[in-house]
């Protein structure tokens, strides 16, 4: 993978961090975050902060009391990023039709589980049910 490549994902990455972010210190749902940050065109300021914030702490997901976070925010970057392949579209129209889906809904409540499956099972399931 090309350094260019891996810093994409990063920046990817960092922009669900923010989305979860701030849908957890707003008690709102992640749709309503994307949608907000978009408007205000956040999305391509943290893109564009990459450098200054990627280091900052997480902790919006739990399972049996163990912080998930970091393994959630792969995983819907990945499925993103393959959805977003598969219909030609950009990374963050994808992941603001993903966070309007069932399938981020589930993803979203840990006890489902479904965050354990392979980026290609919960894309296929986006799919399937959206």
């Amino acid at each position: 993978m090309s350094d260019k490549w891996l810093d994409e994902i990063d920046k990817n990455l960092l922009v669900v961090t923010a989305v979860e972010g701030y849908a957890h210190n707003h008690n709102i749902e992640a749709k309503t975050a994307f949608k907000t940050l978009s408007n205000h065109n956040m999305i391509s300021l943290v893109r564009e902060q990459y450098d200054a914030l990627h280091t900052k702490k997480m902790g919006y997901f739990e399972f049996n009391g163990q912080d998930i976070t970091l393994d959630v925010l792969m995983k819907i970057e990945k499925v993103v990023r393959l959805l977003a392949k598969s219909k030609n579209i950009s990374f963050d129209k994808m992941l603001g039709l993903f966070y309007e889906s069932k399938t981020y809904r589930n993803l979203s409540n840990t006890q489902s589980r479904l965050w354990a499956e392979s980026a290609e099972f919960i894309a296929d399931d986006y799919e399937r049910i959206g």
